[in-house]
């Protein structure tokens, strides 16, 4: 029976079992794959310790907000005119000096008034130089004239003086006569009356000569009237053509108030613009980009500057592309007011967007600058945009208020146990 037993059995197996005194013997462990397990546990133990002292886990606040250039604002690019918006002369994104036409607007009122203001032109500068032409003639005409009627007048005044002086001194020799009786009172009279017709003579052929210039004068006064009406006509159809010019050319067009990068078409092409409408905004600024960012009001005055911003575009997936790298430069000490955001969005929409939360906080990021980016800013996580960035791009920011390491966070926890 114990024959049957022992065979049942190793004898290496039924020692161990006698002898529990060897139970406090080190094991051996011969296996390869026990000992490979092993190490990986003590890798992956390690690793977490150095983890929980040495790692950091970040603490962020989120907002949301809009790109805008360094020292500027978004300004809208308004219509001065009523007519139909054409003719786009810059793209998005491109640069635009201040004054540059962005548009044209079509305004076929007035340029049927200009077409015909400019007719009328015409016709009034043809009228007056068929009116200066006359005038020239007829004036030449008189002045022949009026010196022929001078040269008549002159040889009757020479004439009835002549005349005059006779009739005078045969006056004085009859009236001697008479007194001597020598004479008949009827060859006095007839003497007198010889003499006065000469006076008469005289005056009239003076008062022709008179005549002359003051014909002269009335006939020029009459074709300076003349004259000075057709200018003026003319003068006041040219002021016409110029208005209309002006309105067409200056009125009909949308040109950047600012100097700076056209963001955003605000009207579509081909549609009616009013007088004062916006069509286009420019974001103006010289510096670099910097981010908008807006909080809620809640957490902005954990935010200080100088703390990192990490900024999602819209349109550049973080996954692919990363986010941005950015400082914060400044904090709005009181609540952005929607009046504030819009000076800077220039757009009631996003306005609201940014206000769902309550009134936020401006925070004022710097994007780092990055030669070697085809952007030409920082990018963490990503490649980066391969094009240049513009204002008025939307996204999303994280400012990081505070780093701290994983072991931080379980030692209360830790110490809260061990008070218990």
């Amino acid at each position: 029976m114990s024959q049957s037993g022992d065979s049942l059995y190793r004898k290496e197996a039924l020692d161990r079992l006698s002898s529990p005194e060897q139970l406090d013997e080190m094991i051996s462990i011969s296996s390869t794959g026990a000992w490979a397990g092993l190490i990986g546990i003590l890798l992956l133990a390690a690793t977490f310790v150095a983890w929980a002292i040495l790692g950091a886990i970040p603490t962020r606040i989120e907002g949301q907000g809009m790109l805008f250039s360094g020292g500027g604002q978004v300004v809208d690019a308004v219509s001065l005119a009523s007519g139909t918006l054409s003719t786009a002369g810059y793209s998005i994104g491109q640069h635009v000096p201040r004054g540059a036409v962005l548009a044209e607007i079509e305004q076929p009122e007035v340029v049927l008034q200009l077409a015909a203001a400019r007719e009328r032109v015409v016709a009034l500068s043809d009228a007056l130089n068929v009116l200066e032409g006359e005038q020239a003639r007829l004036s030449s005409a008189r002045a022949s004239n009026a010196e022929a009627r001078r040269a008549a007048y002159v040889d009757q005044v020479a004439a009835a003086g002549q005349r005059q002086e006779a009739y005078a001194a045969r006056l004085e020799a009859q009236e001697r006569l008479a007194a001597s009786g020598n004479a008949a009172n009827a060859t006095v009279q007839q003497v007198r009356e010889q003499l006065a017709s000469a006076n008469q003579d005289l005056a009239s052929a003076r008062a022709g000569l008179l005549t002359i210039d003051a014909d002269l004068l009335a006939a020029q006064a009459v074709e300076q009237r003349d004259l000075r009406n057709s200018q003026q006509q003319l003068a006041a159809a040219q002021a016409e053509v110029a208005q209309l010019t002006l309105q067409n050319d200056q009125f009909g067009k949308v040109v950047s108030p600012v100097d700076g990068v056209l963001v955003e078409w605000k009207a579509p092409f081909g549609t009616q613009a009013g007088a004062g409408r916006p069509v286009a905004s420019v974001a103006s600024g010289e510096g670099q980009l910097q981010f908008m960012l807006y909080v809620p009001p809640g957490e902005a005055k954990r935010i200080t500057t100088g703390m990192t911003v990490n900024v999602e575009l819209e349109g550049f997936k973080k996954e692919q592309w990363g986010t941005l790298v950015g400082e914060v430069v400044s904090v709005s000490p009181f609540p952005a007011t929607p009046e504030g955001i819009l000076a800077v969005t220039q757009n009631t929409t996003l306005v609201g967007k940014f206000s769902q939360g309550g009134a936020p906080f401006a925070v004022v990021v710097q994007l780092i600058p990055d030669p070697s980016s085809p952007s030409g800013y920082q990018w963490s996580g990503g490649s980066g945009a391969t094009t240049p960035l513009s204002a008025g791009t939307l996204g999303g920011g994280k400012v990081t208020v505070e780093t701290r390491s994983p072991l931080s966070f379980v030692l209360p926890f830790l110490r809260q146990a061990g008070g218990a």
